[in-house]
This record gives C-alpha cells, sequence and structure tokens, in this order.
C-alpha cells in the first residue's frame, strides 16, 4: 500500500493494526515525515505535484490518496501515475457540491469545509470538486470506478440517497 500525502501516518497506523505488512508513504511536510519514522513507517518526501516516477509500474496493490486530491495541481497526471504504480487507486476527497456548502454560497460567503478550518485566503486547497466532477473525470479518461462510497462525516453515516448534495466526503476506488 502506498500512502499519498501520508501526513502523520495516520492511516498507515491503522492499516498496520489490521495487519498489513508492506506500507509507505510519500508526504512532504518534513514534520510529518518525522512523526511517520518515529513509528517506524518507510516514507519518502516528495512533491506529488511533480509525479511518481521514483516508483516502477504496478509495485502496490493500492495507492491511496486521502483528502489530498484538492491540494494537487496537476490531477491528470497525479491520478495517471496512481494507475501506473497500483493496481487500485482509492481517492478520497472533500465533495464541494454537499447542500451545506451551497447554502453557504447562497449566502454570499466562499464555502467553508468543516474538515479544513481554513478561509478562502488561507486554505491549502487549490480545487474544488463534487462527486459528480470526478465521476465524469473517471468517465472521460475511461478510468473505472469499481466501488463508490459517499460519507456524512457530521453523522457518521453512509449516504445512499443523492450523494452529491448529501455527502460532505467521497470515497471512491477506481482503475484503469
Amino acid at each position: 500500500m502506498l500512502d499519498l500525502g501520508c501526513g502523520g501516518g495516520g492511516l498507515l497506523a491503522a492499516l498496520r493494526a489490521r495487519g498489513h505488512r508492506r506500507l509507505v508513504g510519500v508526504e512532504w511536510n518534513e514534520q510529518e515525515i518525522l512523526s511517520c519514522i518515529s513509528q517506524g513507517f518507510e516514507v519518502i518526501q516528495a512533491n506529488l505535484n511533480r509525479g511518481l516516477e521514483i516508483f516502477e509500474n504496478d509495485q502496490f496493490d493500492y495507492v491511496v490518496l486521502s483528502q489530498t486530491l484538492q491540494t494537487i495541481t496537476d490531477v491528470e497526471r497525479l491520478i495517471t501515475e496512481m494507475l501506473r504504480v497500483g493496481r487500485r487507486a482509492i481517492v478520497t476527497f472533500p465533495n464541494i457540491a454537499h447542500y451545506k456548502l451551497r447554502q453557504q454560497l447562497a449566502a454570499g460567503h466562499a464555502p467553508k469545509l468543516r474538515l479544513y478550518p481554513f478561509e478562502w485566503y488561507n486554505t491549502v486547497n487549490v480545487r474544488s470538486l463534487s462527486i459528480a466532477d470526478f465521476e465524469e473525470f473517471c468517465a472521460q479518461r475511461k478510468i473505472r470506478i469499481l466501488h463508490s462510497t459517499a460519507i456524512d462525516t457530521e453523522n457518521d453515516t453512509v449516504v445512499y440517497e443523492d450523494p452529491n448534495r448529501n455527502a460532505d466526503v467521497a470515497i471512491l476506488v477506481i482503475s484503469d
């Protein structure tokens, strides 16, 4: 498993606790890297916007990009690279089409994501996308969506009815 934008290693730790053995992280922030190393994880410092050239084709079963897609400047390149180095990719992102964010915009304010306590002027997010946007992106590039789960994190529930409107987070498993 390759965790892109692994932060302090939270996902890596959870996977290790479930018995997964080959876990590698990629992170840019030095403090987060030190946190991962202190937990015994293999972490590579790299800028995800420059691709994953350091990895071989099909080197991993899964490549995870969790809550990082909205910070990536070259999404097409990174998704292509994820599918090159992994047999499958798992992508999670905040859904900008969530009804509460729509309400903020209708009230005349830039949407503020509950999961990310940033204002419009100091956010690390360089883009906003919806579940429908990502599904369209995949369809145009003939990327298969193997599984999709929509979550309402505030109520800790899976959303089945109108996920593009009612879910604030999307989780998709994709392959080429």
